[in-house]
């Protein structure tokens, strides 16, 4: 999908030239394909998010990219490494960019949890911008470390375009962060499927959205 729209929050830094940033979330894993929560388990991609990230790789040919970031966990990796190939820049690893910690949920289905840990699902369903998970973290600090991690990358590579592989969870609070102001609900309201390109361009006066969840057509 592609749209265009100008979105402006003073929490991130302010650019003086256009600078690109290329997210994209990784491709599929077995647990993806499962439904199992991933979080912070490191599970390579799968033969068909390989494939599905080479037919993103074929899409970006010959868009120059300035710098590589991605999360450190093999998934993300994995996908970087695809997208990187033919180009002279090494992947760096940043773990701001890591997926939401679901602590003792990770490794679960949703159904599996809500019947094991009725009283802590409840718990985090009605009251998830701060309830920690145990052994997890907080929405407030997966936010604050995600963003930090978008500023780093933006202060590295004023006026740039840089392309960032890490998980729904980062590119969805980013998205949060950027186009709705702050406003935690705009979290759940953007799907970002395996091997997807977000494009987000920012200015001096906020940031313009290009691309959303963008995938290749298969002919």
């Amino acid at each position: 999908m592609d749209t265009m729209g100008i979105f402006n929050n003073g929490a991130i830094t302010v650019m003086e030239k256009p600078t690109t940033i290329l997210l994209v979330r990784h491709g599929e894993t077995d647990f993806n394909r499962d439904g199992i929560i991933q979080g912070h388990i490191d599970i390579p991609l799968n033969d068909r998010g390989r494939d599905k990230t080479v037919l993103l790789r074929g899409a970006l040919d010959g868009r120059p990219v300035d710098a590589l970031y991605a999360s450190p966990l093999k998934r993300a990796l994995e996908t970087a490494r695809i997208l990187s190939d033919g180009m002279t820049h090494t992947v760096k690893e940043l773990p701001g960019l890591m997926e939401f910690n679901f602590g003792k949920w990770e490794g679960r289905v949703f159904t599996d949890i809500i019947a094991e840990y009725p009283e802590e699902w409840r718990t985090w369903k009605e009251r998830w911008r701060e309830a920690e998970i145990p052994g997890g973290e907080t929405f407030a600090a997966f936010t604050s470390r995600v963003l930090a991690a978008l500023n780093e990358i933006l202060e590295a590579h004023a006026g740039k375009t840089v392309l960032v592989a890490t998980h729904g969870g980062p590119i969805r609070a980013i998205l949060a962060h950027c186009i709705c102001g702050d406003c935690v609900e705009g979290y759940w309201k953007f799907q970002i499927d395996n091997s997807s390109l977000t494009e987000l361009e920012f200015h001096p006066y906020g940031a313009v959205l290009k691309k959303f969840n963008y995938r290749p057509v298969v002919t």
